[in-house]
């Protein structure tokens, strides 16, 4: 999410985040959205998913007629973060949940939206956790972002291995190795082992890398 308002969003004037453990959040423009009267009505911002789900395209909508009305033209991005925990593939036979991806997959097709400058992202471990009304959304473009290779978490390691000397004593020199030993883990989960281990002031042994590897992927 981070890199999204960095990279692909400085210039959007408005940018919101949702998950169900914070709720919703405004990230970027908040005096932008104090503005709106529905805002104004309950200042107490949305946390479960249905009402979130419902909060959401209320504000978008605002924003897209304020733009026809030809009074304020607002750029406007929504990221969801574990979008599978909002709306999870297993529970497809049930009417809430179906009804809240239905809304969302609205954001997409609704044709005032459609025309609003909205982008909404929906971050997930697996694509095969989301809902399937989500999941194959024609009107979705789908970004596979691919678990780091051995150069670039070498590079991670060389950011970060000051804080863990004593997790990393035994690969001081040869980060390379321990990289491409762990090859198919996250960064997160690379850097949790190592905050782990300098906590509990042991070393990583090069013989426990299989073990290690096969419980972070596990």
């Amino acid at each position: 999410p981070e890199c999204l308002q960095r990279v692909l969003l400085p210039r959007f004037d408005v940018v919101l985040t949702y998950d169900v453990g914070n709720g919703i959040r405004i990230e970027r423009g908040g005096e932008l959205v104090t503005e709106w009267q529905g805002y104004k009505q309950s200042a107490d911002l949305p946390k479960s998913p249905r009402a979130a789900g419902e909060w959401l395209p209320h504000y978008f909508r605002y924003c897209a007629n304020l733009r026809r009305l030809g009074r304020q033209r607002l750029h406007v991005a929504c990221i969801i973060r574990e979008a599978n925990l909002v709306a999870p593939v297993q529970s497809a036979g049930n009417t809430d949940v179906n009804a809240l991806a239905l809304l969302m997959r609205d954001w997409s097709s609704e044709p005032l939206l459609a025309e609003h400058s909205l982008a909404t992202f929906l971050l997930t471990e697996n694509l095969s956790d989301l809902h399937p009304l989500l999941a194959t959304n024609p009107r979705a473009e789908r970004i596979k972002v691919p678990l780091p290779d051995g150069p670039v978490l070498t590079r991670a390691l060389e950011a970060v291995a000051s804080r863990y000397p004593v997790a990393l004593s035994d690969f001081a020199d040869r980060l390379d190795r321990f990289a491409t030993a762990l090859q198919g883990t996250s960064l997160n989960a690379v850097e949790s082992l190592l905050k782990l281990k300098q906590y509990r002031a042991e070393p990583i042994r090069p013989e426990d890398l299989v073990l290690l590897k096969k419980e972070l992927v596990e």
